[in-house]
């Protein structure tokens, strides 16, 4: 009811894209609970059953299989494939859960547990669902690529991906979180328009409630459980709020930008809440979902050690390996995470049988979850290398590190330092050393270290995603030491302890609300009604873009080859034709493809054969040109007429025979060539 409401208010959706919207919704429902039985039989240890994370899990596991089997060429990833992917999840469930009675069980067991996690689900999906209809245009920052990977993925059945912004090139870029997207649009029925912001949607909702799972493996408090999950998922940084005095400052998309570009030299981190509310469908944004999945495997393994089993081993994989394919970055930190967790749990067993649970395990199910995902290794293999460097230039000052998320480190000292400086031993010992959270606080020292004083690649990348993720590790740390708020409470002498961590938090949350407010106020074309359709933009600023790509989409199946005038990296008016179809591009963003390793003589060489495809006057040879590099679509829009020659360009419309004009409108075209036909619907 709720959806259908805010469709005629504020998304504005029509025909099936409006059933669209419901379906996924109530799909992922469907899904989350019949997958409950095995999520139980992973996690019968945890208060609720692991069902906080059971809805990613699900949905993991069933793009998953359906990835695997389509690298292995027995399926395709088609709505039939997906289908055939989720029945056999479905028997899987049956099998190993001992028949459905078990799920009517375990939902009546944990009822209050569920209600409280899909609350949170339809919480977070509607505000951020509502967030992005009113700026749903999508040529800010790098939406441009992430939509064209995303369309891209929605078109191609078959693996490995090429790079669609480098035609017949093999994508070297981690795209597991694409194709994840992809699949369930081609699931629920939607388009990729409408699909990019379900996306955005569901990674933010994912996040909430693998956050309330782990909070609730932790701390073992529903309540608490569940406003830690609400803080961290909406929450700024101190950023936020000081901006907030500043007289240059109105709440704006100046002061939304500026939140994060907080660092000396142009450097910037991000956090969830921003990132959200941005909406960038990038690897870093669709990993932190994943990043809280993979917590909550490694402190169950951790609290059930000898318990677990190979089932559940296998399951841990999985989830370990799709940080690998979404975004490599957090996989190493991460992993680092997990090494020295486990580490330090080890040194104080000082039990050398410990070794077999602590290093021997979890080193098998790291190489397990290599080989899950070698589809993926393949496809990067011949891409940028790594390189690893000691950081001697740049050192970010305490002051920035704290204004990006040091409202967090406050809390902690807030809620530990008292207890360290008592005199009751037993405390200490008990609530620090052999914590959750203080192998975690180590952990999260150890990046914090590893990110300050090294850099890969270089120290602009590694700030800004190590940054990323140190927000999100921080912010977890702060919300498992409110374990002591109640100590604290009820001792008149702590008291004003308790009244700093709430306005630590509540200033976070103010600055939380006022980015959210600047991001909504970002409406440079206010003449267009709020809605989801990402492109309808471009009726207004480039209308004669607007209608080749509608004819695209409605006309052009598959994946072939186009050319059209190549751009630099954030030119959002240029690769137009690429980004809003998903059909491979010659060349698009050009320092985009360098960075997914393709060489700069391999750029430049692609920059000079388009110049002559549209400054040529020789149209036979241009022909073969094109068919020789499996070119079946030839683009004239305001870009290219800008750029080349009009009497070059004139020679596409005098050779119909060569070049065949298949649709004009507002004074663009598009062509086919060689075996165009076999493209078209």
């Amino acid at each position: 009811m709720t959806l259908t409401i805010l469709n005629k208010t504020s998304f504005r959706l029509e025909g099936i894209e409006s059933t669209g919207v419901i379906f996924w919704y109530y799909f992922q429902l469907f899904l989350s609970f019949l997958f409950f039985p095995i999520t139980a039989r992973l996690f019968p240890k945890s208060l609720d059953l692991g069902y906080g994370v059971n809805r990613l899990l699900s949905l993991l596991f069933v793009v998953f299989i359906n990835w695997t089997l389509t690298f292995l060429g027995i399926m395709s990833n088609t709505q039939p494939g997906l289908f055939l992917c989720l029945m056999g999840v479905l028997f899987l469930t049956h099998t190993r859960a001992n028949g459905g009675n078990d799920l009517i069980h375990i939902m009546k067991l944990k009822y209050k547990e569920i209600m409280t996690v899909e609350a949170l689900y339809f919480i977070c999906f509607t505000v951020f669902l509502l967030v992005f209809s009113f700026h749903p245009d999508l040529y800010w920052g790098e939406k441009p690529m992430d939509f064209n990977l995303l369309n891209f993925g929605f078109r191609e059945t078959q693996l490995p991906w090429q790079d669609p912004w480098f035609l017949g090139e093999k994508l070297k870029y981690y795209y597991f979180g694409y194709y994840f997207f992809a699949s369930l649009i081609k699931f629920a029925g939607v388009g990729p328009e409408v699909g990019y912001s379900l996306s955005v949607a569901t990674t933010s909702a994912l996040f909430c409630t693998s956050l309330f799972g782990l909070f609730y493996l932790l701390l073992k408090r529903l309540k608490l459980s569940l406003v830690g999950a609400i803080c961290l998922t909406f929450a700024s940084n101190l950023q936020s709020f000081s901006l907030l005095f500043e007289k240059s400052n109105n709440i704006n998309a100046k002061y939304f930008w500026n939140i994060t570009r907080l660092f000396k030299d142009h450097y910037f981190a991000e956090f969830p809440s921003w990132s959200f509310l941005f909406a960038d469908l990038h690897p870093h944004v669709m990993s932190y979902m994943l990043g809280i999945l993979f917590l909550f495997f490694i402190f169950y393994y951790l609290k059930n050690l000898k318990s677990i089993d190979s089932f559940f081993l296998f399951f841990m994989a999985i989830a370990w390996g799709s940080l690998i394919a979404t975004n490599s970055w957090d996989f190493i930190i991460y992993t680092l995470v997990f090494g020295v967790i486990l580490l330090s749990k080890l040194y104080f067993k000082r039990d050398t049988e410990a070794i077999k649970y602590y290093l021997k395990k979890p080193m098998l199910v790291g190489l397990l979850s290599f080989f899950l995902y070698l589809p993926f290794l393949y496809s990067i293999t011949g891409g940028r290398g790594v390189s690893l460097s000691i950081n001697k230039k740049i050192f970010h000052s305490l002051s920035e590190i704290y204004m990006h998320h040091g409202h967090w480190w406050l809390i902690v000292l807030l809620m530990w330092v008292p207890v360290l400086v008592s005199k009751r031993k037993t405390l200490v010992k008990n609530v620090l050393l052999h914590s959750d959270g203080f192998s975690l606080f180590l952990a999260t020292m150890v990046v914090f270290i590893f990110a300050y004083f090294f850099q890969l690649f270089d120290y602009m990348n590694t700030t800004f995603k190590f940054f990323n993720q140190l927000y999100v590790l921080w912010g977890i740390l702060a919300i498992l030491s409110l374990r002591n708020f109640n100590f604290y409470l009820y001792r008149k002498k702590y008291l004003i302890i308790c009244i700093l961590t709430i306005i630590t938090f509540n200033t976070v949350l103010i600055g939380g609300v006022t980015q959210a407010m600047a991001v909504t106020e970002y409406r440079p074309l206010r003449s267009l009604k709020k809605t989801l359709y990402g492109t309808d933009y471009l009726s207004v600023v480039k209308p004669e873009h607007f209608g080749i790509i509608k004819w695209i989409n409605s006309h052009i199946r598959g994946t072939p080859g186009i050319v059209e005038l190549y751009s630099k990296s954030f030119d959002s008016s240029g690769s137009l034709i690429s980004t809003h179809t998903g059909l491979p591009s010659y060349l698009g963003w050009d320092n985009h493809v360098k960075t997914r390793g393709i060489k700069s003589i391999q750029i430049e060489e692609r920059k000079r054969n388009i110049d002559f495809i549209y400054n040529s006057n020789d149209p036979i040879k241009v022909n073969e040109f094109l068919i020789s590099k499996n070119i079946n679509f030839l683009i004239i829009t305001s870009n290219e007429k800008s750029r080349y020659r009009a009497r070059s360009i004139r020679k596409f419309k005098k050779y119909a025979d060569l070049f065949v004009p298949l649709h004009q409108q507002n004074g663009s075209i598009v062509y086919g060539i060689g075996d165009f036909k076999k493209y078209l619907r």
